[in-house]
């Protein structure tokens, strides 16, 4: 999905008499594609990704893309969790089938298995696997250390016209805390629940996209992480699995989301679909996932990184502007893409103009962007 909007911010503004204006927002290479991906996850703009923070770390940049249907079950509801994860055998998303049954976001049953009608999905395109991004024991680091620079969720009604009803939810939780639980309760999370935060989009169940961009709200998602296995018995907090590293810092959750049956960790999911309609009616949807590594087997596959903290900072500030413009705009039939939004939000935060610009490499990007 490219966007019919220039980024040119990375420009020198000239004022009527031909001289530079000394505010124009400049950013690297590495600020600008954090942008992207943040704005746009699917376009062109985003591929190669990644956080401009310090130190500069030369890293392996990737993505991973999958598409699948989900549908609405039994009791006219369905939904897609979406738990961001750098193992290619981990879990990406919990979603409905027809033979769904529930009336709340809850994919496991009370033995941590599978509920009846739902399915999982791992990052399947990922490079490397759950014991090469996981520590063997506490005297031996792991083989490759990830981090997690964008997640991009779209979805759209793909049943008939005839049966064409019903409404979705989107939700990022500002702060990751896990979007299928009901705060202060741990109860599943319901559509009646979803519907009073601020932050969710609702609108029609049609053919246009629901869209979802999630990405770092913390400095401790910005780092590279490297994960043990958590003892069965123990209430190890994520920051010991670290495979995922939007649900680190939660204490008390392995339980919930610990899929027994195949023996797989799932992160707690910052973002959430939740859908009603017709039973049986189908939705489509793809992921896509911005992510970089660095450690032994990445040799010969790293490029090059910027440290540029002050960007990342205006990059942030840009996007939280960008989640409120997507809240305030929610439900309407027209309204400005993420990219047009990141590009008026850059244009509010860039008084505080940044020095440092690499003018080749921005000239190229340039050239993808327009």
């Amino acid at each position: 999905m490219r966007s019919s909007v220039p980024l040119n911010l990375y420009k020198p503004k000239k004022d009527v008499l031909g001289t530079t204006r000394s505010h124009s927002l400049r950013l690297t290479p590495c600020a600008l594609r954090f942008a992207a991906a943040i704005a746009d996850p699917f376009g062109v703009a985003a591929q190669g990704a990644c956080i401009p923070s310090a130190p500069a770390i030369n890293s392996q940049k990737v993505h991973s893309f999958v598409r699948f249907d989900a549908t609405v079950g039994t009791n006219g509801m369905g939904f897609i969790t979406i738990h961001p994860c750098i193992a290619n055998d981990g879990l990406l998303a919990y979603y409905t089938g027809p033979t769904f049954a529930g009336t709340s976001a809850a994919p496991l049953t009370a033995s941590n298995v599978l509920a009846t009608g739902v399915s999982r999905l791992s990052p399947a395109g990922l490079p490397y696997s759950t014991a090469q991004c996981a520590a063997p024991d506490a005297t031996k680091e792991a083989l490759a250390f990830g981090r997690i620079v964008a997640v991009g969720v779209r979805m759209w009604y793909t049943g008939t016209t005839l049966n064409e009803s019903g409404l979705t939810y989107c939700y990022v939780s500002p702060n990751h805390m896990p979007a299928t639980q009901i705060p202060n309760g741990g109860a599943p999370m319901t559509i009646a629940n979803l519907s009073t935060y601020d932050q969710t989009e609702i609108s029609p169940l049609t053919r246009n996209q629901c869209s979802l961009s999630v990405f770092p709200v913390s400095r401790n998602e910005m780092e590279y992480l490297s994960p043990t296995t958590p003892a069965a018995s123990s209430n190890t907090d994520y920051n010991s699995l670290q495979l995922y590293p939007y649900s680190s810092g939660y204490v008390n959750m392995m339980s919930g989301y610990t899929d027994t049956v195949a023996s797989v960790y799932a992160g707690a999911p910052p973002a959430i679909i939740m859908f009603t309609g017709y039973s049986g009616n189908s939705v489509h949807v793809e992921i896509i996932q911005h992510i970089e590594y660095t450690g032994q087997l990445t040799a010969g596959r790293t490029t090059r990184d910027t440290a540029d903290e002050e960007g990342a900072g205006q990059v942030m500030a840009a996007a939280n502007i960008m989640q409120m413009e997507m809240t305030n705009n929610a439900g309407l039939i027209v309204k400005p893409t993420m990219w047009s939004m990141m590009y008026s939000a850059l244009g509010q935060v860039g008084n505080a103009a940044l020095k440092i610009a690499v003018p080749a490499a921005e000239k190229a990007l340039s050239a993808l962007l327009l």
